[in-house]
């Protein structure tokens, strides 16, 4: 279907939907990001500190779906961004995060540079329809270039920064990294 819409220079059918949030649990202002979970029934919406899971097969009237709260859940630290998400099996999504740390000082004076803060939830679905949230793990590290690539693996986290390369196993807490100069200052990994 996909390349016979391609080759025929068309469009794929698709569906548009007005979604009508609860006004006194969400506010579209507050709102940092979106993604719809592969197969679409479900929404993750993301404040500056709150994930939250809608289920979007919710009764359409006048043509506005009214999506119901399944799950909304605090974070720690605010949300800067969706790094990644992934499919870890039937049940389960993982979210790599990059959140908004509190300014901490730096004691060597070797290292320079930002400091990048990400962190790993695990949302599950229950038997009852409903999901719960937890975070496997966050880590901090000196960066002297931003990310220009990662990926998620099972319990693993692969970021590269330029030259920089560095697997993080965030369920047991361990780091490798590897470059032609060393490594930058890592901590806070939980």
């Amino acid at each position: 279907m996909i390349e016979a819409a391609y080759a025929a220079g068309g469009t794929l059918p698709h569906t548009r939907t007005t979604l009508k949030f609860p006004s006194d649990l969400f506010k579209t202002s507050d709102l940092r990001d979106t993604l719809l979970i592969p197969g679409g029934r479900f929404l993750l919406t993301f404040e500056d500190k709150w994930v939250c899971i809608w289920d979007l097969h919710s009764l359409v009237k006048d043509g506005v779906s009214s999506p119901t709260l399944l799950v909304r859940q605090h974070l720690d630290n605010p949300i800067d961004f969706v790094v990644a998400i992934d499919m870890f099996n039937e049940a389960k999504i993982r979210l790599l995060l990059k959140v908004v740390v509190p300014d901490t000082t730096i004691l060597d004076d070797q290292v320079h540079g930002m400091l990048d803060a990400y962190q790993v939830l695990e949302a599950t679905y229950l038997e009852n329809g409903g999901f719960s949230i937890r975070t496997m793990g966050q880590i901090s590290i000196n960066a002297f270039l931003s990310m220009d690539f990662n990926v998620m693996l099972d319990d693993n986290v692969l970021f590269r920064f330029g030259d920089l390369t560095m697997i993080w196993d965030f369920q047991n807490n361990l780091v490798s990294g590897w470059r032609m100069r060393g490594i930058p200052s890592i901590r806070d990994v939980r």
